[in-house]
């Protein structure tokens, strides 16, 4: 009994900290103003990347990777943009991490673009578009962040249209 309290209390302590650390970490992102994608670029497929999601999280959430590639590509889908494989990272990707510890949960969608600047030979990649969120969700509903998922790619497909109007 005594073994089960002190593992609950650790189980607190590391929620905690990690609450706390994405909160710093959104902080920055929030911080950062998007970039104008260049209006020369036409719309293109897109790349979908999923990181995060630990494997015991993910368990008690019910989520996997297939599950949120998924739900990007069908909302990116619903606005007419292409979700694809074969488009290489020289025209731009959307970078999707998922991290849950708990019943905590953090989300965040970059869209991310290589540039190639006249002063360097090599080119710099360059996050051009980002959303991110954290939350609690004590039922481990899994639809709490397939939904964030959703608002956020509606969001960004909006934007990107805009930008990438001919």
């Amino acid at each position: 009994m005594i073994h089960l309290y002190v593992r609950r209390n650790k189980m607190k302590k590391l929620e905690t900290i990690f609450i706390l650390a994405l909160f710093a970490l959104t902080a920055n992102l929030t911080a950062v103003q998007p970039l104008k994608v260049p209006s020369w670029t036409e719309p293109q497929g897109i790349e979908v990347i999923v990181e995060g999601l630990p494997g015991k999280g993910s368990e008690e959430w019910n989520l996997s990777k297939s599950a949120i590639q998924s739900k990007v590509e069908q909302t990116l889908m619903r606005f007419s943009l292409e979700p694809s494989n074969s488009e290489h990272f020289d025209k731009g990707y959307l970078y999707v991490n998922v991290n849950l510890v708990g019943p905590s949960y953090a989300v965040s969608i970059e869209y991310k673009r290589r540039f190639w600047l006249k002063e360097q030979v090599t080119n710099v990649t360059a996050t051009v578009w980002d959303k991110g969120s954290l939350g609690i969700d004590p039922n481990y509903s899994r639809h709490t962040v397939l939904n964030k998922l959703v608002e956020f790619t509606e969001q960004f497909s909006t934007e990107y249209i805009k930008q990438n109007r001919r």
